[in-house]
């Protein structure tokens, strides 16, 4: 495996509207060289490329900048390379049209295991996707195009916290990765063991998006602690709902987001006031848990 440094150009500092993502490209492509040239070519620099199947690196900006390679049309979204507080882009060597020539299996996790999976927790991006991923064709239906039948609204955009790929952006056609296998990808990225999820595992990570926006919400005139109150409300409302959701799992993927800026006191002393027991505690041996580490 090799890790080299190709600086790029950045787009500038991101929005700070809140959301967290981290996003997939296919670079269309053999090698790291020839992406790079494009991008020299183009100004549309990712943060990193990776060649999976060589296990290769490229960095090309600091995680915490806008990136260059998502278009941003007139009158559409507010904002697509600089939206939220991170927004990671990856160039994948391989082609959208054949998701084998980016990497097999062990190839995914990899990638999951050892480039997504600890970036996104540096950066605080809830490790789930919950948009479909769907293969690039020649002919419809096809991840290729503006109205492919997943591309986010630019509302949807600007709400959305997790992992997706170019053709889930707005104002842009591109529909790359294709239908990589992002579920291995992701289940490696959070260490999760071979068994199958629970079902109430399932729907705790397909909540914490929604969960992320209650506790990200900025709102007028709050100060952190009041948003965070708000937020572990808004989760009780969400958890009383689906009583079987997996309140520990959702802790355990929420603490690096609730830790972020806030007094440990503070947080500790709203998730006791917001939430059952049972609830409040899980939340706070999963805080606790990240403090220690």
């Amino acid at each position: 495996m090799a890790i080299v440094s190709t600086p790029g150009n950045s787009a500038g500092a991101m929005n700070g509207d809140g959301s967290r993502k981290a996003l997939l490209h296919s670079t269309e492509g053999p090698n790291i060289a020839s992406a790079v040239a494009a991008y020299r070519a183009n100004n549309s620099w990712p943060h990193k490329t990776v060649d999976l199947r060589r296990r290769d690196i490229a960095i090309h900006l600091p995680l915490n900048v806008a990136a260059r390679s998502l278009q941003n049309l007139p009158g559409g979204a507010d904002a697509t390379n600089k939206d939220g507080d991170v927004l990671i882009q990856y160039e994948l060597v391989g082609t959208a049209t054949d998701p084998a020539s980016i990497g097999s299996p062990e190839d995914l996790e990899w990638f999951g295991r050892d480039v997504l999976g600890p970036d996104c927790r540096r950066m605080g991006i809830p490790l789930v996707t919950t948009v479909r991923w769907i293969a690039y064709r020649s002919q419809p239906p096809s991840s290729y195009g503006r109205n492919n039948g997943v591309r986010l609204s630019p509302a949807e955009w600007d709400a959305y916290s997790g992992v997706l790929g170019h053709q889930h952006a707005p104002d842009n056609v591109h529909g790359d990765p294709g239908a990589i296998d992002i579920n291995r990808i992701l289940s490696a990225a959070r260490g999760d063991d071979d068994v199958a999820l629970t079902d109430a595992q399932e729907k705790s990570l397909a909540l914490i998006p929604k969960i992320h926006a209650l506790l990200t919400n900025d709102g007028l005139d709050r100060s952190p602690a009041a948003r965070l109150k708000e937020g572990l409300i808004g989760i009780r409302a969400l958890l009383l709902r689906d009583g079987d959701l997996d309140e520990a799992e959702v802790a355990r993927q929420l603490a690096p987001l609730v830790l972020a800026g806030m007094p440990v006191d503070d947080i500790a002393t709203a998730v006791v006031e917001a939430l059952p027991d049972d609830q409040a505690q899980a939340f706070l041996d999963a805080l606790a848990v990240r403090i220690a580490n």
